[in-house]
């Protein structure tokens, strides 16, 4: 789809956007709802209250069934939390899939169009589908978390066994029922086609903008030396062991390298730091939220990123980079598919290859820059973000692709 640069006014429509999360959890919807609603389109909103990140119903919210945000009309739906135990999740999972599909039901708005916004899991999308199903519009869907591509990687599921299956028959038949899917990765875009048998033509790229673009706290004040962050989920998808191995390295050329966040590795990476003693050169801060975490970014000498390069996942535009791009910083990274790919248009990082020795020479050769050739990077990453990627930019393309889609319908 090519859309006009200068994007001419739209016609205002009436959106409807049903997520099973929106704010003040940490979701980029939130954000781009809001922007529409400045460009003068009418959104209303169907979504739980809010728990996820949080282990409750946050306490503020538990009487509150309706409220407006920015400029949003928000209808909140009691559901149980999401806390740390499976069988919560799973509850959290359930309760959304029915209780939205019931709300949905008895909304009285009659929209132009209605929005889904999908991670996990694909059942969050049904709701909107049953207000599709009753009310005749046409339903589009935000797609950031692929499935059944998905549970392979959290629950290690073999694309050969009879659950995966389930959930592609499954997930098949949910994506079918979208009239336009835009997602956050090209790669998504062949997997749908690949795997799924699915017809792509209603598919499109638009980036996910970062949910954060400045940072409005203090900075982190670093130790002397070069100062290199790392923010987001800590796993083997990440490859963080590999900088756990260069940890002589840091040690010689005083690089320390600050991780922040939390996942399945998080225990494994505080042993093996703590047993080759490495506390003065790898620096776990623990799991921060976004807002704060972006303290870190200000004063750091480049930002790190690393994802497997495995499976449909490997090929992804994971959010940390467009996050990272948004704050004029340096990227080294260890990554590929359509990550390196933005990288390279960009012009703003260092990439290694998937081995030890290379990393250990991307890292050198970012000692061997000057501050000015750093700042460069920098800036060429926040100007390419801002001319493709801002939530600006991105909000604009969802109101030419709803417009577009609506007018289609009406013919």
């Amino acid at each position: 789809m090519i859309i006009c640069p200068f994007f001419a006014k739209m016609s205002n429509m009436k959106i409807l956007l049903i997520s099973q999360y929106y704010y003040p959890e940490n979701v980029v919807i939130s954000k781009i709802m809001e922007r529409l609603a400045s460009f003068g389109h009418e959104v209303v909103v169907l979504t739980a209250k809010p728990n996820y990140g949080f282990d409750k119903i946050l306490e503020e919210y538990k009487k509150i069934r309706y409220e407006e945000i920015n400029g949003v009309k928000v209808h909140r739906i009691k559901i149980y939390p999401r806390k740390q135990s499976r069988t919560s999740i799973y509850y959290n999972y359930l309760s959304f899939f029915f209780r939205g599909k019931k709300a949905a039901r008895r909304l009285n708005f009659e929209p132009d169009v209605v929005l889904s916004s999908s991670l996990s899991p694909v059942i969050s999308i049904s709701p909107a589908i049953a207000f599709k199903k009753k009310h005749h519009v046409p339903l589009a869907l935000q797609l950031l978390d692929l499935w059944p591509e998905s549970i392979t990687i959290a629950r290690n599921i073999s694309k050969k066994g009879f659950i995966y299956r389930l959930f592609a028959k499954w997930s098949r038949s949910i994506y079918a029922q979208c009239d336009d899917i835009y997602v956050s990765s090209p790669a998504f875009i062949t997997y749908l086609k690949d795997e799924l048998k699915l017809d792509v033509s209603n598919v499109k790229h638009i980036y996910q903008p970062s949910i954060i673009e400045n940072s409005k706290v203090s900075p982190f004040i670093f130790k002397s030396g070069i100062n290199i962050v790392y923010v987001g989920n800590i796993s083997e998808v990440q490859k963080i062991s590999y900088l756990l191995r260069l940890g002589d390295f840091f040690k010689e050329n005083q690089i320390r390298l600050h991780l922040v966040g939390m996942g399945s590795y998080t225990k494994t990476m505080k042993q093996e730091i703590a047993e080759r003693q490495l506390e003065e050169v790898i620096i776990y801060h623990g799991p921060v939220p976004i807002e704060f975490a972006t303290r870190y970014f200000i004063n750091a000498d480049a930002l790190y990123l690393s994802l497997t390069n495995q499976g449909t996942v490997g090929k992804t535009i994971p959010s940390k980079l467009t996050t990272y791009m948004a704050f004029k910083k340096p990227i080294i990274a260890m990554i590929s598919g359509n990550g390196k790919e933005l990288l390279e248009k960009a012009n703003g990082a260092l990439i290694s290859d998937f081995s030890l020795e290379s990393l250990k020479k991307t890292f050198a050769d970012f000692l061997l820059l000057s501050n000015e050739a750093k700042d460069k990077m920098g800036q060429n990453n926040f100007e390419y973000y801002q001319q493709n990627i801002s939530i600006e930019r991105v909000s604009r393309e969802f109101e030419v692709s709803l417009t577009t889609l609506v007018n289609s319908k009406k013919r």
